[in-house]
C-alpha cells in the first residue's frame, strides 16, 4: 500500500498517482511497475501551496523507509504543498505550490500559494526545491496543481510552467492537475501537460455549474479520450457541489481503458466499498480525505493522497505497513496519533490548504502565503501547528 500527500508547495502544488506505470489486465500502459507488492497506494502531501502545485508521492512495492517506495503517503489531487500525504494507491506524494517571492526574497509555499494575495509570479526555483524535498522524505510521485496546490488560482501558464520546471527536476513520475469547469479548456490543458512529460492526470468533478451525471460522464470521457495518460477521477462533492453516482464511476472505470483510479473525498466508505466490488480488479482507490484513510482500506482502499501527510508521512508509511502486514491493532494505533492533525488541517477559519502552509513554515520551508480569495491565515495559525508537530513528534517516542 501507499501513501500520497496533496501538498501547497512554495513553486507550485503537486502530487502523483503512480510513481511509474505499468500494463493493465485491461491493455493500456497506465500502471506502476509492481515491486514487492502487487497493489500500490499513493498518498498526496497537502503541503503550502509553493506557488506551482506540486505533490510527491510514493507508490508500493520497496523497502519500508519513509523514502521507502512500498508505503508511502499521499496529499489530495487537489493541492500537496509540503509532506502531506494522500491516499491514492500504495505511496507516498505531496503537493506542492510555490507563492511567488515575497519582497524580502522569502519563498511562499502552498498551492495558491505559489502565488501571494497580490498574485505574484510563482516562484520556480522554491517549487523545485520543495519538490525535490518532498521526493528525498520518500514521495514516488508529485501530484502538481491540486487542491492543496490553489490550481484555481494559477494561470494555465503558471501551470505549464510549473509542470515543466518540476517534470525536469526530479525522476519520480508527476500527476497533473488538469481539469475544472471548462471542458473544452481542460482537454486543451491536459494536450499541453502530456507534452510536457507529466506521467498522469488529475480529473475532478467538474465545480461550480453542477453538471448532471450525463455531463459529467461526457466530461470525464472527453478528457479521457485526448490522452494516452493514466487518469485518476477526483470526487470530492464538498468542493464541487456535485458527487459522482457510483454507478458513472463503475462505468468509466470498466469502459475506459485509461482511467485507472480514484481519488475519493466523498466521505462514505460505505457505498465507495460498493464501487471498489464492482470496478474493475485493477482499478485503485485511494482516500482523499484524511479521516477516511483507515476507513476506506478497510473496503479495499489501496493509499491516501493526503494533507496531514506533508508531516506525517512516517506515520502514514508504518500505518500501511501495519496494515499490510495484518497488524490492525497497530494500524489502529498508529492511526490514533494522527487524528490530532487530521482535526487541525482544515476548518472554517483556516480551510486546506492554510492550515498545511503553515506546518510547513515552521518545517522551515518559506511558502508564503495563500493567494485571494483564500484570504490570509490566523495569526496563531503557525503556532499552533508548531505545537501539533511537537506533540506528534513526541509521540513517536
Amino acid at each position: 500500500m501507499q501513501a500520497t500527500s496533496d501538498v501547497p508547495s512554495t513553486a507550485g502544488e503537486w502530487s502523483t498517482v503512480a510513481s511509474d506505470r505499468c500494463s493493465t489486465s485491461r491493455g493500456r500502459d497506465v500502471r506502476i511497475p509492481p515491486r514487492s507488492r502487487a497493489r500500490r497506494r499513493f498518498l498526496r502531501s497537502c503541503l503550502p501551496p509553493l506557488g506551482a502545485g506540486v505533490c510527491a508521492i510514493s507508490v508500493d512495492g520497496a523497502p519500508r523507509a519513509i523514502a521507502d517506495p512500498a508505503v508511502r503517503s499521499f496529499g489530495s489531487p487537489d493541492a500537496v504543498q509540503g509532506v502531506a500525504v494522500d491516499p491514492l494507491g500504495g505511496g507516498l506524494a505531496v503537493d506542492i505550490h510555490l507563492d511567488e517571492a515575497p519582497a524580502d526574497g522569502a519563498l511562499g509555499i502552498g498551492r495558491r500559494r505559489a502565488l501571494d494575495a497580490r498574485h505574484r509570479a510563482l516562484d520556480l526555483d522554491a517549487a523545485v526545491k520543495l519538490a525535490r524535498f518532498l521526493v528525498g522524505e520518500g514521495n514516488e510521485g508529485l501530484v502538481l496543481a491540486g487542491t492543496t496546490g490553489e490550481a484555481a488560482t494559477l494561470s494555465i501558464d503558471e501551470k505549464l510552467s510549473l509542470f515543466e520546471a518540476v517534470t525536469n527536476a526530479v525522476s519520480v513520475p508527476i500527476i497533473a492537475g488538469t481539469t475544472g469547469t471548462n471542458t473544452r479548456h481542460d482537454i486543451g490543458l491536459t494536450v499541453e501537460a502530456e507534452k510536457l512529460g507529466v506521467a498522469a492526470i488529475l480529473a475532478v468533478c467538474p465545480y461550480y455549474s453542477r453538471p448532471s451525471q450525463a455531463g459529467i460522464n461526457a466530461h470525464m470521457r472527453a478528457i479521457a479520450d485526448t490522452t494516452e495518460l493514466p487518469v485518476v477521477l477526483y470526487d470530492i462533492p464538498i468542493r464541487t457541489g456535485r458527487k459522482i453516482d457510483s454507478e458513472l464511476l463503475v462505468s468509466l472505470a470498466t469502459d475506459v481503458t485509461n482511467i485507472v483510479a480514484l481519488k475519493d473525498a466523498a466521505k462514505d466508505p460505505g457505498t465507495t466499498a460498493a464501487v471498489i466490488h464492482e470496478a474493475p480488479d485493477d482499478f485503485e482507490v485511494y482516500s482523499g480525505d484524511d479521516p477516511m484513510t483507515l476507513p476506506l482500506m478497510a473496503v479495499g482502499g489501496v493509499g491516501a493522497i493526503g494533507v496531514a501527510t506533508h508531516w506525517c508521512a512516517p506515520e502514514h508509511v508504518a500505518m500501511f505497513d501495519a496494515w499490510e502486514r495484518g497488524d490492525a491493532a497497530e494500524a489502529y494505533r498508529i492511526n490514533r496519533r494522527q487524528l490530532e492533525s487530521y482535526a487541525w488541517e482544515t476548518g472554517d477559519a483556516a480551510p486546506n490548504p492554510l492550515p498545511a502552509k503553515s506546518m510547513m513554515r515552521v518545517l522551515g520551508h518559506a511558502v508564503g502565503d495563500a493567494r485571494l480569495p483564500m484570504g490570509p491565515a490566523p495569526e496563531a495559525l503557525d503556532e499552533q501547528a508548531r505545537e501539533v508537530y511537537d506533540r506528534l513528534v513526541a509521540s513517536r517516542g
